[in-house]
C-alpha cells in the first residue's frame, strides 16, 4: 500500500506543478508600439524576436 501512496502524492504533485505553471504562463504577454498604437502577444505563441 505504501508504494501506491508514494505514487498517488507524487502524481498530484507533478499535476499541481503543471497547473500552477499553466496558470503563470496564460496572463503573460509581449507588447509593443507600432507609431501610436500598443500590440500585445500571448507570450507562448511568441517563436522569434528580431531586432
Amino acid at each position: 500500500m505504501g508504494i501506491v501512496m508514494e505514487a498517488t502524492v507524487e502524481q498530484d504533485k507533478n499535476e499541481l506543478v503543471d497547473n500552477i505553471a499553466y496558470a503563470s504562463n496564460k496572463n503573460q504577454f509581449l507588447s509593443f508600439m507600432i507609431s501610436d498604437e500598443e500590440f500585445a502577444v500571448n507570450i507562448l505563441k511568441v517563436q522569434e524576436i528580431m531586432g
